[in-house]
C-alpha cells in the first residue's frame, strides 16, 4: 500500500488505498505555515538536486494534482 503514495492512483473502489492517499496528501489542506515547513523539509530531502531541476519536478507533481478531477478521493477528505 505504501507504494500507492508514489502515484496516488489507487484502483477505483480501493477504500484502503484511497484513504491512505488522502492521508498522504493532507498536507495540501494544512494551514500555510505547516505547508511551508513541509515544503522546506522536502527541499532539504532533495538538496542534491539543482534548484531548477527540483522546481521543475515539484511543478510537475503539483500540476498533476491540479489537473485531476479531484485531489482527494474519499468523501471525508473532500469535505474537510
Amino acid at each position: 500500500m505504501v507504494r500507492l503514495t508514489a502515484t496516488h492512483s489507487p484502483k477505483s473502489g480501493d477504500r484502503n488505498g484511497e484513504t491512505l492517499c488522502d492521508a498522504d496528501l493532507a498536507i495540501l489542506a494544512a494551514p500555510a505555515d505547516h505547508y511551508a515547513a513541509y515544503s522546506t523539509a522536502v527541499r532539504a530531502e532533495y538538496a542534491y538536486l539543482p534548484q531548477q531541476t527540483f522546481a521543475d519536478g515539484r511543478t510537475t507533481i503539483l500540476q498533476a494534482f491540479l489537473d485531476a478531477p479531484a485531489v482527494y478521493r474519499t468523501p471525508h477528505a473532500r469535505r474537510h
